[in-house]
């Protein structure tokens, strides 16, 4: 009688744990998909404000006010970048409100389901003058020492030019000069996805940001 229970009792922990599989599967489909992803990237925004930004230093009715001075001003930055978001979905935002500077930083997966981090720096006009001569670090620091790169090369963009670089310890990143000292960086772990990351910057309209920024 004991084995008999022992038996049924095994063929039921079989028959639930195929049920539980089954089950299982489904979720584990909707969680990998680029649609679920798209959410949860919409979800997961940081903020870390420390500064109020006031009209003193911006014309609100400037673009560049708007960006600094609404709510959620950066989601403009992203507009006039115009990533297509068929091919790039975002899995986090982080914006830095900072009395010297705006940072967002927005991490993107490709259809590859690879990652590539794109970084977006605007001083405070207070500021342009510090970044100007290179003594703001969270901008200098964007920008890789001679001891840091392996090779770099020019990147020739619709907007403009831009710097690609391959480091030592095997990341590439591209960085770009926009106007009113800004500054954008696009990078990605290993420069096996070099391709991918120059696609990348090349489908941003750097174009219209430039021009958005600066009206």
């Amino acid at each position: 009688m004991f084995k008999f229970h022992a038996g049924l009792f095994s063929l039921l922990v079989l028959t639930f744990s195929a049920q539980t599989q089954v089950l299982a599967d489904p979720l584990k489909e909707v969680q990998g998909s680029r649609t679920f992803k798209k959410v949860l990237g919409r979800q997961n925004i940081k903020v870390t404000s420390e500064k109020v930004y006031t009209t003193k230093w911006m014309n609100p009715g400037t673009f560049f006010g708007q960006v600094f001075l609404r709510e959620e001003g950066y989601r403009l930055l992203f507009e006039w970048l115009s990533i297509p978001d068929k091919i790039y979905s975002p899995l986090q935002t982080t914006i830095s409100k900072k009395a010297e500077y705006l940072g967002v930083e927005r991490v993107l997966l490709d259809q590859t389901s690879k990652t590539i981090t794109l970084t977006i720096l605007i001083p405070h006009p207070r500021s342009r003058e510090v970044v100007e001569q290179r003594m703001m670090h969270v901008f200098t620091d964007l920008i890789p020492t001679e001891a840091e790169i392996h090779s770099q090369m020019e990147l020739e963009l619709e907007g403009g030019k831009a710097k690609s670089y391959e480091l030592e310890d095997g990341r590439c990143k591209i960085i770009y000069h926009g106007v009113m000292n800004s500054l954008l960086e696009a990078k990605v772990d290993h420069c096996l996805q070099r391709k991918s990351l120059e696609d990348f910057v090349k489908s941003l309209n750097l174009k219209l940001f430039d021009q958005r920024l600066q009206s």
